[in-house]
């Protein structure tokens, strides 16, 4: 099944990644509702999961608003997290639709950081710097 993975710029130097294949959409990291509304109903899209890395407000701001409008389900590592259906952990494997997503603890930035692995293209996302630019030539 074909499967894509769209970047999103957010804020001034942040990003929303949006997973999509078939009938499942998943938004990692909703740093700004608005745009992230804006692309799912350009492309006509209907959100089903939100995960968020940790709980700082750069990269979940948009959650909240997300949920209320979309009905979606949201998870994330962090109880500080405001209306999370699921607190994940470390070694958990996600399977939402086509998409596996192996929750890895990465302490540092924050207690509850994780790194989230799509297994299925092994693109891990993550926000710290040291490991960022690393991703960014994996992309």
């Amino acid at each position: 099944m074909e499967s894509s993975v769209t970047i999103i710029p957010c804020l001034k130097d942040n990003y929303s990644y949006l997973l999509h294949a078939k009938d499942m959409v998943v938004v990692i990291d909703p740093a700004e509702e608005d745009k992230i509304i804006d692309h799912l109903e350009e492309a006509s899209l209907q959100l089903n999961y939100l995960l968020c890395t940790h709980h700082h407000t750069d990269h979940m701001a948009g959650a909240y608003g997300l949920k209320k409008k979309t009905g979606c389900v949201m998870w994330g590592p962090d109880e500080r997290i405001p209306e999370l259906d699921r607190t994940v952990r470390g070694g958990e494997k996600l399977k939402m639709g086509p998409f596996t997503l192996e929750v890895i603890d990465t302490p540092g930035h924050n207690e509850q950081k994780c790194l989230l692995l799509l297994e299925e293209r092994e693109i891990p996302f993550y926000r710290g710097r040291s490991f960022w630019r690393r991703v960014w030539q994996d992309l």
